[in-house]
């Protein structure tokens, strides 16, 4: 049985509460379908919330436990092995190939038996350790965000110039090419829909959702649109956006969750008002499994995860909050007040999830049979 795994810095939350981590793990399932034994190798930094991290991996649910001290923790989970581990230093030193986190990776990579290796985005670190190693492998982008960060960084595109690279979708591969003239082969992210289906609660349909990652996905838009709409209730999932010292009364703050469902049971209309260039933003077909249109700034690949799942706006990304927040506010009223025209949208989303669902393990058979298969 082949060895297939994911090795990086950063890289997991066990939570699966961002989109690289669920991504990744999904992605490493269904090489296990195809008969690997899939394994995650993810070093951890130095910061406060990294040691979080590591020990959530003993806590999730589903994960057995193989064994666990004060800097590591290894478990199984869902089927894929995964192996934590703190590093000393912190995330700007780890990432750019410190040679003791070289040499700690490489032996990583060795002790795993990798076949094949998958890394990811930023990750130079890991992906000199896998070159070094000379094992097979793969680099992902997710975030077009790190893309420009190679710009300055020739050894590193050498690299990726000999290395299978994957990107998330059609605007990310093409964001490559002319940036920094990779080749790259789209595959965009694999979905278990059942582990996002949520039941909901009919007195919370139309409460409008906001996964918060950071100022650059869109806070202070929904600071303003939440201001502006007292009347209409909101969902906040995220460790980014708290309350403050005087939380409007309209919102529910979830915090970081360990299962999102919790989220979308409480959604009935998402909001995506990023600023920055997404890669494919999967919190839409999330939502749309259960039937949660969504509202999304038209940046990046988000055309490629919407399709008919909601509503595209034409905010720019140097408009100021305020102005996004006026055609968020818009939106949400055009969606909301017509409950024939809102159940329409409903059905829209669902359509979308099932269209994905059915297309998702015929292409995804497709790249592995055609770009990792024959390496293995």
């Amino acid at each position: 049985m082949k060895r297939i795994g994911m090795v990086g810095v950063n890289t997991f939350n066990p939570n699966l509460c961002d989109g690289v981590s669920a991504s990744m793990f999904e992605l490493l399932r269904f090489l296990k379908q195809q008969g690997s034994h899939v394994f995650i190798l993810n070093y951890l930094t130095a910061e406060p919330y990294k040691t979080h991290v590591l020990h959530c991996l003993a806590e999730t649910p589903g994960s057995e436990i193989l064994s666990r001290g004060s800097h590591h923790c290894k478990a199984v989970l869902h089927g894929v092995e995964i192996h934590q581990e703190q590093l000393s230093r912190p995330e700007r030193e780890a990432l750019i190939g410190q040679p003791d986190v070289l040499k700690k990776i490489i032996r990583g990579i060795q002790d795993a038996h990798a076949d094949y290796v998958f890394t990811i985005d930023r990750n130079q670190t890991a992906l000199l350790a896998v070159s070094v190693t000379g094992t097979p492998g793969a680099h992902f982008f997710r975030s077009p965000a790190y893309i420009p960060e190679y710009i300055r960084q020739p050894m590193f595109i050498k690299i990726l110039e000999n290395t299978m690279v994957f990107a998330v979708s059609d605007f990310t591969r093409n964001y490559l090419s002319e940036l920094l003239g990779i080749q790259a082969v789209t595959w965009c992210p694999i979905f278990d829909f059942d582990r996002h289906l949520a039941a909901h609660r009919p007195e919370k349909t139309k409460t409008v959702g906001y996964y918060s990652a950071g100022k650059h996905k869109g806070d202070e838009v929904m600071a303003h649109v939440i201001r502006e709409m007292r009347h209409v209730p909101f969902v906040v999932m995220g460790r980014n956006y708290g309350p403050g010292a005087s939380p409007p009364p309209n919102v529910e703050y979830l915090g970081d969750v360990p299962d999102n469902r919790i989220f979308y049971e409480r959604t009935g209309l998402l909001t995506l008002p990023s600023m920055v260039e997404e890669g494919f933003p999967r919190v839409i077909l999330e939502a749309a499994v259960n039937g949660i249109p969504a509202i999304a700034n038209n940046v990046g690949g988000t055309s490629e995860a919407m399709d008919s799942a909601g509503i595209l706006t034409d905010a720019k990304k140097d408009d100021p909050p305020e102005k996004v927040a006026e055609k968020y506010i818009s939106a949400i009223r055009s969606v909301l007040s017509d409950d024939g025209a809102y159940a329409a949208w409903c059905q829209k989303a669902l359509q979308r999830a099932k269209d994905y669902e059915h297309e998702q393990y015929r292409m995804s058979l497709s790249v592995y049979d055609r770009h990792i298969q024959p390496y293995l």
